[in-house]
């Protein structure tokens, strides 16, 4: 018995390492990894088996209901926390009126409708959801939050899901304010949303496509497609977990 356990648990490792190793190539062959060193190459795929190990632990605990939601792995796999933080995480700070004042919460309170939300609810199911995209090395996820949002009211609107263009927010949004950031360097959605109201609208996607860096703004050379009213309510909601759920329900995509 002693013999056939031992045995079980050597069969049991040199599968799950041999399961690494085919994950390992297959990871490098879908993301065209190329390492200058078999050292630097051992060094990355420790890291990503360190992350691939926690993705199955969670991935089984979801299986057993204690998550929502399940892990995969991506491009992000070889990098250690800290070099993630260095070159994918923005250092913009986030402004003292960031969060919703009690004046704020009664503004959005009066504007928005009474209607209780539903026990459970998943916007993905709406249909005025868009697809998840990539912002690349741009700091840009101001700008597919904003767009996400300002999709969704379109849809809800029209019931028409068009792709709207980040790229132009990357590239116009900032332009002649002296913010310090802006662009690929990060910014802020209520920016967008002035932004679009202000100057015309939004372009497509096929209109004005992202390209992962900042540019000049060609606002003035394509066609807006998408518009924001100046009186548009759109402002800040609570953080507690009825208003925001209300705000979903009531209102949609949230940012």
């Amino acid at each position: 018995m002693k013999v056939f356990m031992i045995l079980c648990v050597l069969f049991v490792g040199i599968f799950s390492e041999s399961d690494r190793g085919a994950a390992w190539k297959k990871y490098k062959s879908d993301f065209g990894k190329k390492y200058s060193s078999d050292g630097e190459e051992a060094y990355r795929r420790n890291i990503c088996k360190a992350s691939m190990d926690k993705m199955d632990k969670h991935n089984r605990e979801a299986d057993l209901g204690k998550h929502t939601y399940k892990m995969g792995v991506n491009k992000f796999c070889d990098l250690t926390d800290e070099e993630f933080k260095k070159v994918w995480l923005s250092g913009v700070k986030v402004p003292n009126d960031t969060f919703a004042t009690k004046n704020d919460k009664e503004k959005r309170s009066n504007r928005m409708s009474r209607a209780m939300p539903p026990p459970s609810l998943d916007l993905r199911n709406s249909g005025g959801v868009s697809a998840v995209r990539n912002q690349g090395s741009c700091g840009s996820c101001w700008t597919f939050s904003a767009v996400a949002a300002i999709e969704f009211a379109y849809w809800k609107k029209t019931k028409s899901l068009m792709d709207l263009s980040e790229q132009q927010l990357v590239d116009c949004t900032y332009v002649g304010t002296g913010y310090p950031y802006g662009g690929c360097k990060g910014g802020w959605m209520s920016d967008a949303f002035t932004y679009i109201s202000k100057n015309g609208g939004i372009a497509s996607e096929t209109e004005y496509p992202y390209k992962t860096v900042q540019r000049t703004c060609l606002a003035s050379n394509i066609k807006k497609f998408a518009q924001l009213k100046q009186t548009t309510p759109y402002g800040k909601v609570a953080t507690d977990d009825n208003s925001i759920k209300n705000a979903l329900y009531n209102i949609g995509v949230l940012t």
